[in-house]
């Protein structure tokens, strides 16, 4: 029997049942990371209403990112006394970001508080649904985190990930012979190099130095 994933194409993974939540480039950053947690999902794509082109997903990591940004351009020059954790930077993104509208900022924090800017960070790679999913599996080995799946007038249909992949083939465990049976240790995974930090470390350098 064929192991399914050779066999199989993209539009044979379950289809959504949700709409797929995506935000316009010209959304305040606020309103757009607020979309994204009040649909409770990790990024959502992000399209240039102007030119109608994709430009990348959103990500709720980068709110954390944007925190610790905006930390560090404040006490640039005045260093802290102590190492603030997360949940403090992330307290005071808000009022961050509203000031950042207002005046400008620095180069780096301008950046941030711009939503094209981040979503490029995270590269929009879209396939159709007849793509073979063998092809969406070497993206996300790639590095890319989600994969677009497209219909022929270029709207998002789906949204391919890792835990999708996982999903299909745990439904398919009887096609995938002595793979099943075989160890971790034998198939390689969980073979990369890991990074070590003491209980002590605060979670903002944690974050810095993931």
């Amino acid at each position: 029997m064929p192991v399914p994933l050779l066999e199989s194409s993209v539009g044979e993974l379950p289809k959504r049942k949700e709409k797929v939540i995506c935000i316009e480039a010209s959304t305040p950053v606020l309103e757009a990371f607020q979309e994204i947690m009040d649909n409770f999902i990790l990024s959502a794509p992000v399209r240039d209403e102007k030119s109608g082109e994709w430009v990348g997903f959103l990500d709720l990591r980068d709110l954390v990112s944007y925190a610790i940004c905006d930390y560090d351009d404040k006490h640039a020059k005045k260093p802290a006394r102590t190492m603030p954790n997360l949940k403090v930077c992330l307290q005071n993104v808000e009022t961050s970001m509203y000031a950042l509208n207002a005046a400008a900022g620095k180069a780096v924090s301008a950046a941030y508080s711009n939503i094209t800017y981040l979503a490029r960070r995270h590269k929009f790679c879209p396939v159709t649904e007849e793509k073979s999913l063998v092809d969406v599996v070497n993206l996300l080995g790639a590095g890319i985190q989600r994969v677009p799946v497209v219909n022929e007038d270029g709207e998002i249909v789906n949204i391919v990930s890792q835990s999708s992949i996982i999903t299909f083939l745990n439904k398919h465990l009887d096609t995938l012979g002595d793979v099943v049976d075989r160890s971790v240790a034998d198939l390689g995974i969980g073979s990369r190099p890991c990074k070590a930090v003491t209980v002590r470390i605060a979670d903002v350098q944690l974050i810095r130095a993931s």
